[in-house]
């Protein structure tokens, strides 16, 4: 992060949990860096596989690799 207060809602905390998924971070890690629970970074990582039509976290991956500048 870059000393910023982390987002708690909308598409930027989205992006915050994507990138620290892809990172390796577990969502108990996620969830206590971005100062959320972690049903919520579960509940955030589930909506972006519903939207993006993918059913597991690798392919939420490779999708995110393939189409989104991160």
């Amino acid at each position: 992060m870059d000393g910023q207060q982390p987002e708690r809602s909308g598409p930027k905390l989205d992006e915050q949990i994507l990138r620290m998924l892809l990172s390796g971070h577990t969502d108990t890690t996620i969830a206590g860096r971005l100062g959320i629970g972690r049903r919520t970074v579960q509940r955030r990582i589930r909506g972006m596989m519903d939207l993006l039509g993918v059913n597991t976290r690798i392919q939420l991956g490779w999708h995110a690799r393939d189409h989104f500048p991160l």
